[in-house]
């Protein structure tokens, strides 16, 4: 059986809103996600979903 390998994005704004998107197959709301394609890594698979779905450019950050 395949396993899904993907990334999501929690994208967090200077009010401490977070990023929601809504598929147009559900009533339900998520974070930004997809799986990863051929050859991406995880971060750059996060930046490309969240840019796909909202048209937002990001990065991803680690608090230290």
């Amino acid at each position: 059986m395949d396993r899904w390998v993907g990334s999501a994005g929690i994208c967090i704004n200077e009010q401490m809103e977070i990023l929601m998107v809504k598929s147009f197959e559900s009533e339900s709301w998520a974070v930004p996600s997809g799986g990863i394609e051929e050859g991406e890594s995880p971060e750059e698979c996060c930046v490309r979903e969240v840019k796909e779905e909202t048209g937002y450019d990001v990065k991803v950050f680690k608090e230290n």
